[in-house]
């Protein structure tokens, strides 16, 4: 039975039971000092242009299919990845909105909301939560 226990955490832990929060983060030079999961939501679905204190968001995705992307879409809208990609080729093909700029990596993601104040991604909460140069705005459980 012990054994048994084992075999089961492992593979609950394979399979991103115990997923980490994923964060919702912008430069530490934004005037962005909060935001709401559904302005979030709204960013990400391409419905907002701009934020109520009259920023324009630059949201920011990935560029290859991952753990972390499938996890932030599913926690914050509740699609999979797969149903994410055919909703924005939908969009991008009839012309109405730009979806979000895809970047390689967790750095490279971060390099670039260093450099623009307003752009907006995510990451695992691990990777961010101690940095100096990035601002939480929001954890998604």
């Amino acid at each position: 039975m012990k054994s048994l226990c084992i075999v089961l955490l492992c593979i609950l832990m394979q399979h991103n039971t115990f997923s980490d929060p994923v964060a919702i983060i912008v430069s530490k030079n934004t005037l962005l000092s909060n935001i709401t999961v559904n302005e979030v939501q709204d960013i990400y679905y391409g419905k907002i242009a701009v934020l109520s204190n009259g920023l324009v968001p630059l949201p920011i995705d990935y560029c290859c299919d991952n753990e972390l992307r499938d996890d932030f879409y599913r926690k914050l809208l509740g699609k999979s990845l797969s149903k994410m990609t055919g909703y924005w080729s939908t969009l991008v093909f009839t012309g109405q909105v730009t979806p979000p700029r895809q970047l390689p990596s967790v750095s490279v993601v971060i390099y670039a909301i260093q450099e623009n104040p307003t752009a907006i991604g995510f990451s695992y909460l691990a990777p961010v939560k101690n940095r100096q140069d990035v601002k939480i705005l929001y954890i998604l459980p």
